[in-house]
């Protein structure tokens, strides 16, 4: 071997390891064995016979870890496929079918997630909030909700609910057209219109009269009275005398009064001489009385009354 092969050999060898180096960071860079991201490849293979199942083995060059897939048998009798795991929404499902040929096996199938089927439900906004849109899925019942368009606020429109009067306030209603909110305002009352006075009762003599105003709005009336004429002097009609009485016959009436007065009068002289009579009879009496007593106390004392 000449000098210039000598040379040439250390540099074909770093050529080699640099290049070896380059593929290791760009595996390395490409495949993560931490991750399950291996960088298999083929070591060994059994083809499968009728009733024997066949395998290759395969061998990640940057960590050695093993990989065994099966060749099913070629004669495989396979039954119908069954649902192992249903898939949802966001996960994927499994499907199962087994072979009754030989050694019992199986064969699984991966089913794709289903993805969210979503239904959308929107409710407007109204004079006081925002409205909304939901959606919700049919399957798994994940909703998700979300501002839709702001409050439009109320359009109210005037409405005179109650006409105003002489006597009471009148009513007008604000009713907002979108949501049926209301609210209410009071109307002044109107004034009396009072018209002339109307002669009622015309006044006479003695009598007063009556008249009225009446309003034209409400017709209330405001009643007055006026004064009563004078009454013209008149001469009083001729007294006529009162209708003499029958006389009694021959006077016997006056008689019996006459007689009855007398009797009256003679009982109250002979009452009143009686009781005067009585009165001096018990003054006597007292006298004499007492001038015995008189007597009988000087008795007492030694002297002697004549």
């Amino acid at each position: 071997m000449t000098a210039k092969k000598w040379i040439q050999l250390p540099i074909l060898i770093l050529l080699i390891f640099i290049l070896s180096a380059v593929t290791v960071t760009v595996a390395a860079a490409t495949f993560d064995c931490d991750r399950n991201r291996h960088d298999y490849i083929e070591v060994s293979r059994i083809p499968p016979t009728h009733s024997i199942d066949g395998r290759i083995t395969f061998e990640c060059r940057l960590c050695g870890n093993i990989l065994i897939e099966t060749l099913f048998a070629t004669g495989c009798d396979w039954g119908d496929w069954v649902i192992d795991r249903q898939p949802t929404c966001t996960t994927s499902g499994r499907r199962i079918r087994t072979c009754s040929v030989g050694v019992t096996h199986n064969e699984y199938e991966e089913i794709p997630a289903l993805g969210h089927q979503w239904v959308e439900t929107v409710t407007p906004p109204t004079c006081t909030e925002s409205g909304r849109r939901v959606r919700t899925c049919s399957r798994c019942g994940e909703s998700h909700t979300e501002v839709y368009g702001e409050p439009i606020g109320h359009n109210y429109i005037e409405t005179i609910t109650r006409e105003p009067s002489c006597v009471q306030y009148g009513i007008i209603t604000f009713t907002c057209e979108h949501c049926g909110n209301y609210y209410t305002e009071p109307i002044p009352a109107l004034e009396h219109d009072f018209g002339e006075w109307i002669i009622y009762a015309p006044a006479g003599e003695g009598v007063e009269g009556r008249k009225y105003r009446e309003c034209s709005l409400c017709g209330e009336r405001i009643w007055e009275t006026t004064p009563a004429l004078p009454v013209a002097q008149t001469e009083p009609p001729p007294t006529e005398p009162p209708p003499e009485r029958p006389r009694p016959f021959f006077g016997l009436e006056e008689a019996i009064v006459t007689g009855a007065n007398v009797t009256i009068w003679i009982i109250g002289f002979f009452v009143l001489f009686m009781e005067f009579g009585f009165l001096a009879w018990k003054r006597r009496k007292t006298k004499a009385l007492l001038a015995i007593k008189q007597i009988n106390e000087k008795s007492e004392d030694g002297y002697e009354y004549i």
